[in-house]
């Protein structure tokens, strides 16, 4: 019977991801990776390249597809909602199956296992969470409102692309994080802003960087998104020694629960904080190892960061310590 499930609720992922991948295809978007179960397909180095790699969530999928640069001619409702669409077709191809097939019983559990699988998982995407929630139906709904939403959606993602490319945030275009008129009405309107100021970090404008991060409206942002741009803040201000008083921000419940994540960023951040404001070296080097282990052989760090731009904070960290700093 687990056996059974599993492999539902595998076929039903794996469903999903390949309707992306059709309703992306089909509007001309391009394949920068996908992961299906712990099976990664990427480009690496010109060609196509794969790796096994279970995870901790070894169910956990994603296509991640790149628009054509041309703005005018973007177009993204069939590359978000093909996941969903699919699930719902399987689902009720299913259903006609049972209604018109005398399948067996083992069989016949199967199909409704299958049908109650792909419409459940179908609707919990279709439907429009919220911005702690982000499903497809969400990133519809946030392409579609505010002065640029679909504007804001065709950059973070062309940006995403580039990252999975192995494109470090300073070797972007920076016309691609030029800010839109007004304040940001949308969460992909501010994870431009929160990749304009982890542009400058990587350029080595670190006050700059605090200054953008810190014009951030976290109450705009998801957990997530919140947590990383103030330990961000906390890291720029720790390590550079820009402004302490953000240090508050530690207390913060969102931030407690990112700094808990085992993410190379969230790991960084308590490796400056260990070795600066505890002067425990010995602790800030253990987690700093941990961070190097936990950094991903490709695509995008922590959902934010390239694997490069990881590195170099890292290694800022190190040539601190090396100097006596720490």
């Amino acid at each position: 019977m687990c056996v059974g499930i599993l492999l539902v609720l595998a076929v039903t992922i794996i469903i999903h991801e390949l309707g992306h991948l059709c309703g992306g295809l089909a509007t001309g978007y391009r394949l920068v990776t996908v992961r299906l179960l712990g099976l990664t397909v990427f480009r690496q180095s010109g060609s196509w390249a794969i790796s096994l790699r279970s995870g901790r969530l070894p169910l956990a999928a994603q296509c991640l597809m790149a628009p054509r640069r041309d703005e005018d001619s973007f177009s993204y409702r069939l590359h978000l909602a093909g996941g969903f669409l699919g699930n719902f077709a399987v689902g009720l191809g299913g259903l006609v199956s049972l209604l018109t097939l005398d399948p067996s019983p083992p069989a016949e559990t199967l199909l409704i296992a299958l049908v109650a699988a792909n419409i459940i998982g179908g609707l919990t995407q279709a439907i429009p969470l919220s911005k702690e929630v982000p499903n497809d139906g969400w990133n519809l709904f946030e392409a579609s409102r505010g002065a640029n939403g679909a504007r804001d959606l065709r950059r973070v993602l062309v940006i995403n692309g580039l990252l999975a490319d192995g494109i470090r945030l300073r070797d972007i275009p920076e016309s691609l994080f030029a800010p839109f008129p007004g304040v940001p009405d949308t969460g992909n309107a501010w994870m431009l802003v929160i990749y304009r100021a982890d542009r400058l970090n990587d350029l080595g404008m670190r006050r700059r960087a605090s200054e953008v991060f810190s014009s951030v409206r976290v109450e705009d942002l998801s957990g997530f998104q919140a947590g990383y741009v103030l330990s961000e803040i906390t890291y720029n201000n720790v390590v550079h020694g820009i402004d302490s008083e953000p240090l508050a921000d530690l207390k913060e419940p969102v931030v407690q629960r990112y700094l808990r994540l085992k993410l190379p960023s969230s790991l960084r951040v308590r490796a400056a904080l260990a070795g600066l404001r505890d002067s425990d070296t010995d602790t800030a080097q253990a987690m700093l190892k941990e961070a190097r282990r936990r950094l991903p052989a490709i695509g995008v760090a922590g959902g934010i960061q390239s694997e490069r731009d990881e590195i170099d904070h890292l290694e800022t960290v190190l040539r601190m310590q090396a100097g006596g700093k720490l």
